[in-house]
């Protein structure tokens, strides 16, 4: 796995068309370092597609109003 750089970093945010101060650029390459490390874990993690279980689907539902506008 390549190392993310400051190079890396500049491309990234140029993409995104956000501005990274220089202040921050520290901090921002350990945090998507970390990232980048916690997305090989789970990747790496073994995963056999007849035993993949899917979460249930959320679905909301809105409470009926009970306010008395008396």
């Amino acid at each position: 796995m390549q190392e993310i750089t400051l190079d890396m970093l500049a491309a990234f945010a140029a993409a995104a068309g956000v501005a990274v101060p220089e202040e921050y650029r520290d901090g921002v390459l350990t945090h998507l370092r970390v990232a980048q490390a916690m997305a090989a874990k789970v990747h790496a993690a073994p995963l056999h597609p007849d035993e993949l279980a899917l979460a249930p689907v959320f679905t909301p539902w809105v409470l009926p109003d009970t306010s008395c506008d008396a």
